[in-house]
């Protein structure tokens, strides 16, 4: 009786370990337990089933590498601009192990591809590879842009008040950069960067407001920067300051204008949280070409990021400044809501900067975002005679 009544215990036992076992799904660790009845040692072991509350498109879209040495994911949809028209892009992202860089960032290697029916395509390779725990950070892209365009005028009056010329631009180049941690937040880069860019089949229209203007321009140029980043990630931030200065040259030798050409870019961006799920993020710019630069490679008002509000070049000048804060509220789950007012200006050394000559943008748009890296973005813009809707990813900035 003795016997069965030891065994009958061994069984309750392990029937209890094996409940135990999978009815704990938020246990960490493998535990070993002994037990010893009458004499007799059973042993048994668990092992936990981690509980993941994500959903399979955010399992999918992780971008740790944990214990693999490269990981793959590819995401795709449709996309709606101002410039761009309906679009749909697909974006697949490669993360793998760097050689002697086990305990570091991963390598990324990423292919942009999008295209939509009115003859805009845009294909995009980039990539990073960063060393010594974010001490060096190297990174590099070409891309290749064709798209359908329109042109107002070369100063504010004209842009104001013309009709709009058509051209097709077709938009090249090539980058790489290199970028040194002095301290942690504290960080110097030097990079280079071609571009080449033409002015296709002009209207009537474009010929006449461009007469005696080159239609192609390329230029190599070198740069030099400086900056403060003490946000927690880059793309998708909630606290922190990324501030930066850069120098740009593109000597005669390498362009194709008879003179030497600078540029000056400052950019400051602030996120600061105000309550639970609310972050206020402010962004400052300003871009500053010499007086040479031609036509297709000076600032350009509007777009996706900044001066929402407006198609992209509907003002453009040898200067840009503009400025932007935005209220972003995390509502449920990744679902989350934007509202944003700004004002910027384009004006060149013939048509200067004037108060009354600065463009307002506002709007209000939702996210969801599908990982720490990428949110998809829905937003109703508007500018000063001019609104448009925009559905892409990630943060304006």
């Amino acid at each position: 009786m003795a016997s069965i009544a030891a065994n009958s215990l061994r069984h309750r036992t392990v029937i209890v370990a094996v409940l135990f076992s999978l009815l704990s799904p938020r246990l960490v660790a493998q535990h070993i337990e002994e037990r010893t009845i009458d004499g007799t040692t059973i042993t048994y072991s668990y092992t936990p089933i981690v509980e993941d509350d994500r959903t399979a498109l955010e399992r999918y879209l992780d971008t740790s590498l944990d214990e693999r040495s490269v990981r793959f994911n590819i995401i795709g949809g449709p996309g709606y601009s101002a410039n761009t028209g309906w679009r749909l892009a697909a974006i697949g992202n490669l993360y793998y192990r760097q050689a002697g860089q086990e305990h570091t960032y991963p390598g990324t290697l990423s292919l942009t591809a999008t295209a939509s029916l009115t003859g805009y395509y845009d294909v995009t390779i980039h990539g990073a590879n960063t060393f010594r725990k974010g001490k060096h950070r190297l990174s590099y892209g070409v891309g290749l842009c064709s798209e359908p365009t329109y042109l107002w005028g070369l100063d504010y009056a004209t842009a104001a008040h013309n009709d709009a010329g058509a051209y097709t631009s077709r938009d090249y180049g090539a980058w790489l950069n290199y970028r040194y941690a002095i301290t942690r937040s504290l960080f110097l880069s030097l990079g280079t960067k071609y571009r080449n860019i033409a002015a296709l089949h002009p209207d009537a229209h474009t010929m006449q407001m461009t007469v005696g203007l080159p239609h192609h321009s390329y230029a190599l140029g070198f740069d030099l920067g400086v900056g403060i980043d003490t946000r927690q990630r880059m793309g998708y931030s909630t606290r922190g300051i990324y501030a930066a200065v850069e120098v740009t040259a593109q000597p005669q030798l390498l362009n194709n204008t008879s003179s030497n050409l600078y540029a000056l870019n400052i950019t400051f961006d602030y996120y600061q949280p105000l309550w639970r799920g609310a972050t206020l993020a402010l962004d400052l710019y300003g871009e500053f070409h010499s007086r040479s630069t031609p036509w297709l490679l000076r600032a350009e008002l509007g777009g996706e990021s900044r001066m929402r509000g407006y198609y992209r070049g509907r003002y453009n000048g040898n200067n840009l400044v503009a400025a932007q804060v935005e209220l972003r509220q995390h509502v449920w789950e990744g679902l989350g809501i934007g509202l944003w007012g700004g004002a910027g200006e384009t004006f060149s050394h013939d048509d200067r900067f004037a108060w009354r000559k600065v463009l307002p943008t506002y709007g209000a748009g939702l996210r969801w975002s599908l990982n720490a890296l990428m949110a998809i973005r829905l937003e109703m813009a508007f500018g000063r005679d001019s609104r448009y809707f925009i559905l892409g990813f990630n943060e304006a900035f």
